[in-house]
């Protein structure tokens, strides 16, 4: 739909897990995707990319390998180094400041994201942590959320983070959208979720951003493909 890389750049924004049907087959090919074309697909670290999902994962796909060939223990590490390896922002076109999910009371600067150890697991606390998981909010300022692990931060905040970065707009996934992407706080923040029907059950339709050369955004919806498997 979007075009074959090296065609078309990807961005992916984390949440490689947990999405679908298909987590193993999804994450080795965006892996082998960016293996072949280095330059044109990056994939960020999300909420999801620590070790809690790699046990997840784990107990669930790569429990056959250890059957098989007892690789369990080994895969597992590979696992939490690939997902350290990550990075945890992107800035597209100079315009668009592209996360897993918001920003961070710790960081007023982009700059400051590149003083960063992200060679390390997701903390408890800190910007790791808030640019996976926290959240936009109508309320100004900066709000703790009930049951979450990081902040919610309002249009003032966002806006302030924006024009002092020379950036126009937040594009962020890990949100679940019915129609697949949404805007709000008047334009700043595009949430973006590309799983079909999540978990199997939400009837969501998926959706990505196309930015154009001039920088300009569309949208492409798709709904989920068959089951292959049974």
């Amino acid at each position: 739909m979007g075009g074959p890389p090296p065609d078309t750049n990807y961005l992916f924004l984390g949440g490689y897990i947990n999405r679908g049907l298909y987590p193993l087959e999804t994450l080795c090919y965006l892996l082998a995707l960016k293996v072949r074309y280095p330059s044109r697909v990056y994939l960020l670290r999300g909420g999801h990319e620590n070790p809690y999902g790699v046990l997840q994962y784990a107990n669930a796909l790569l429990g056959k390998l250890e059957d098989v060939y007892n690789r369990e223990a080994e895969d597992k590490q590979l696992l939490y180094t690939l997902y350290k390896s990550m990075p945890i922002a992107a800035v597209v076109d100079n315009n668009y400041f592209c996360v897993p999910s918001g920003i961070s009371p710790s960081i007023d600067e982009i700059r400051q994201l590149n003083e960063l150890d992200r060679f390390v697991e997701c903390p408890q606390e800190g910007p790791l942590l808030d640019l996976s998981w926290a959240e936009p909010e109508a309320r100004e300022g900066w709000q703790l959320q009930y049951g979450s692990l990081s902040y919610a931060f309002g249009p003032d905040i966002l806006r302030a983070f924006l024009d002092g970065n020379g950036l126009t707009k937040l594009i962020r996934g890990r949100q679940l959208v019915m129609d697949g992407y949404a805007s709000s706080m008047d334009g700043l923040v595009l949430s973006i979720f590309t799983a079909p029907n999540y978990v199997g059950r939400c009837g969501n339709i998926a959706a990505f951003i196309c930015i154009s050369d001039t920088s300009e955004i569309t949208y492409q919806t798709f709904t989920e493909a068959p089951e292959r498997y049974g």
